[in-house]
């Protein structure tokens, strides 16, 4: 029960930022459902910033109902990468569903280098039935922590 009070919180709060600049109220998780499941949606990196820091104060990453992607190489990923990231290379990412992705209704935010693969894979995950996916673009744009 605290687990899905902690999710429906998560997806309030994570998908009305998606709504920043837009007039439109949001009455209900349903709605924003409606709205967002399994659509492309693109999220700046402070969005996705604020995203994660809810998900670790919640254990929300722990649990897998939200998964940070990071579809560069796995040379790239090694490089350098965003605390708590998981590597699925965009290239492999096919027809077969991400054996480290098994939940379809995780809240996935995905990241590449400068953004072109990563609305590539977003897109792709869609199409593979993955319901809340969100591209955050480049981590050459993420002004917070990384692990190396």
């Amino acid at each position: 029960m605290k687990k899905n009070l902690v999710l429906i919180l998560f997806l309030v709060l994570v998908l009305s930022g998606c709504r920043l600049g837009k007039t439109t109220e949001v009455n209900s998780v349903d709605d924003i459902k409606a709205e967002h499941k399994g659509k492309y949606t693109k999220i700046s990196s402070e969005q996705a910033k604020v995203f994660i820091d809810f998900a670790l104060e919640n254990g929300l990453l722990e649990n897998g109902t939200l998964v940070i992607v990071d579809v560069r190489t796995l040379s790239e990923y090694n490089s350098e990468r965003i605390p708590g990231a998981i590597n699925i290379p965009n290239e492999t990412i096919d027809n077969d569903k991400p054996r480290l992705l098994p939940d379809q209704d995780a809240i996935i935010l995905v990241y590449c280098r400068s953004g072109n693969r990563s609305a590539q894979a977003a897109k792709k995950l869609i199409n593979l039935g993955y319901e809340y996916v969100f591209d955050f673009g480049g981590i050459t744009s993420w002004r917070y922590d990384i692990e190396k």
